[in-house]
Formats: C-alpha cells, sequence, structure tokens
C-alpha cells in the first residue's frame, strides 16, 4: 500500500512537532487510508488511534525504521511549520519565534536559534510587528519550503485532504 520509499511517518512527526496538525488530523488521514485498504499495515491502525505526539511516535515507530532518515532535514521542517502556523493566523509572531527559537536550540536544524532570536528581540524593542515580519520571512524561507514540499508529498498519491 505505502511502500518505505516515501518517509511519511517523519513528515507526519515533523507535523505533529510542530503543532500544526493535531489528534484529528493525523486520525483523519490514516482512518482514510484504512478504509481503501484490504489489509492495512498495523501502524497505520495504531496511528489512527493514537491521541497524543508520544502515542503518535509509538504508533510510527516501525515505519520510522524503514524510512530513510537521511533524506531531508526534519528539524527544518518543524521549523517551516511553525511558520506557517504564524502565517495562517493561528499563532503571532512573538509565539512563532519563540517556539522556533527553542526548537532550532534543541535541534540539529540550519536555521540557527540566534538568528531567531535576533528577530524576537527586535521585535520587543521595536514593537514593529511588520518589519521583523518581513525579515522573518526571508529568514523562514528555506524552511518554510522544505515544510511545504513534506506536507505536499503526505497528500500526493494517496488522497486525503490537507490541513
Amino acid at each position: 500500500m505505502l511502500g518505505a520509499d516515501k518517509p511519511i511517518a517523519r513528515y507526519w512527526i515533523a507535523a505533529a512537532r510542530s503543532g500544526r496538525v493535531k489528534e484529528a488530523d493525523w486520525q483523519s488521514w490514516a482512518d482514510e487510508l484504512i478504509a481503501t485498504s484490504d489489509s492495512p499495515d498495523n501502524w497505520l491502525i495504531e496511528m489512527s488511534l493514537a491521541k497524543s505526539l508520544d502515542q503518535l511516535w509509538r504508533a510510527l515507530e516501525s515505519r520510522l525504521r524503514q524510512e530513510h532518515p537521511d533524506e531531508t532535514n526534519d528539524d527544518d521542517a518543524v521549523l517551516g511549520h511553525i511558520w506557517e502556523r504564524y502565517e495562517s493566523g493561528e499563532i503571532s509572531i512573538v509565539e512563532c519565534l519563540q517556539k522556533a527559537g527553542e526548537e532550532a536550540d534543541s535541534s540539529s536544524a540550519s536555521l540557527e536559534c540566534e538568528t531567531i532570536y535576533a528577530l524576537l528581540n527586535e521585535l520587543e524593542l521595536s514593537g514593529d510587528e511588520a518589519i521583523v515580519g518581513q525579515k522573518a520571512a526571508k529568514v523562514f524561507s528555506d524552511v518554510q519550503q522544505t515544510a511545504a514540499a513534506q506536507w505536499t508529498s503526505l497528500f500526493a498519491d494517496e488522497g486525503g485532504t490537507s490541513t
């Protein structure tokens, strides 16, 4: 049904780590695939039942082992998804920069936490969300593209709807 050549588990975990997707999102996606399969994989059934990021991670463990971890930087995708949350109006620029800074600080993302925190400091000093938002859009451009590519890939060929 879903070949191991597509890093589905990694992509879902990156989106969930960022807060972009919630339980209902991954459950709905898994349920759609289960409904079209005569014999769904166990990880897919467990994914449809997962109620937290930890449970999602455990559900996808077997799938993760099949995937190729060196293909992309999932930490970059997490940052890109956080930026997407800001752009969609789900979180404020302050919350975006705080979350992204914390994520960059504790990961191997290509975007340095110092760069993100410098934007946050500039925002706190100037109060000009428009100017800082424009600068941040440039800073987050590459990681946003990584997240967008992963997100699009999740819904290509298998059906489903994007969140």
